[in-house]
């Protein structure tokens, strides 16, 4: 296994300082240490399904796992490695219990800590990128939607939902720290939109590199007009799905069919702004 490289968010000091100054450093460092808890699940759980983690970078509210699978994942998968952060928090909240049971734990710090794990479980489970949430969001919807529009429908659905976030966060009393979160949402949804297009890049290279045929796959059948360009006619491929595009004469009939490889190769290596009906002259 490759080493893994470990960073901690400059936002998690921020938060750390404001918590040294109100006097709850030890509260801090067991919020620390359930926010390393958590993000051991996700990494655990992608190394499990065969994920190769780059960097794993601690946020006050869990963390992003970085990995070279970006954009070229299952869904199933990425389902799985989400939803083990918020399943490690369930799973210490019930070793809290146990613990408070056996008397090892006092009633009001068992409370603290089950309350922790249970606010960083829900929170991240929130449908805004890149919170485990929003990743779940993202798996579900390259299920049923052409992967391009996924992209960008969670972004723009995040991006929404994050400045809702911090208009509330303005008009509750003293919620600095929600102030400070929402704003790294919003910067890391914009980072997120600029890396779109690549991200929609690495999804189609993986797709012609597989070049998975006809019946490995839930197959889904486009009909095209020849004027329709190579670069558009991508845009409506899904994940774990093989596509046939049958092309239309002016009377509605199908003129001729294309597999996915010639879409796949056509984009790759010819001009994406071509027509689809230079395909069928040249072959």
């Amino acid at each position: 296994m490759a080493r893994i490289k470990v960073k901690v968010h400059p936002l998690f000091w921020v938060i750390s300082i404001a918590a040294a100054m109100t006097g709850q450093f030890f509260e801090l460092l067991t919020l620390f240490s359930i926010v390393i808890m958590h993000e051991l699940g996700h990494v655990f759980a992608a190394l499990a399904v065969g994920w190769r983690v780059q960097s794993v970078e601690l946020l006050p509210f869990g963390g992003v796992a970085k990995v070279d699978e970006w954009g070229t994942t299952k869904a199933k998968d990425e389902i799985i490695v989400a939803l083990a952060g918020p399943f490690i928090n369930g799973v210490m909240i019930l070793v809290g219990v146990l613990l408070l049971w056996l008397g090892v734990w006092g009633e009001e710090w068992t409370r603290f800590f089950i309350e922790a794990n249970a606010w960083i479980a829900c929170f991240n489970l929130l449908p805004i990128w890149p919170l485990d949430g929003g990743k779940i969001l993202q798996a579900l919807l390259s299920k049923c939607l052409p992967y391009y529009r996924t992209i960008y429908f969670c972004i723009i659905w995040s991006s929404v939902l994050t400045f809702v976030l911090l208009a509330i966060s303005l008009l509750l009393p003293y919620q600095w720290n929600l102030i400070a979160i929402s704003l790294y949402l919003l910067i890391e949804n914009r980072i997120a939109y600029k890396r779109a297009h690549y991200q929609f890049i690495r999804f189609l290279l993986k797709k012609e590199k597989e070049r998975i045929g006809l019946g490995t796959q839930k197959s889904n059948t486009y009909r095209l007009n020849p004027n329709d360009r190579i670069g558009e006619v991508v845009k409506l491929m899904k994940k774990e799905s093989y596509h046939c595009f049958h092309v239309l004469d002016g009377r509605q009939q199908v003129v001729a069919s294309l597999t996915e490889e010639a879409i796949l190769q056509a984009f790759f290596k010819k001009n994406p702004q071509r027509p689809i009906s230079e395909l069928l002259t040249i072959g």
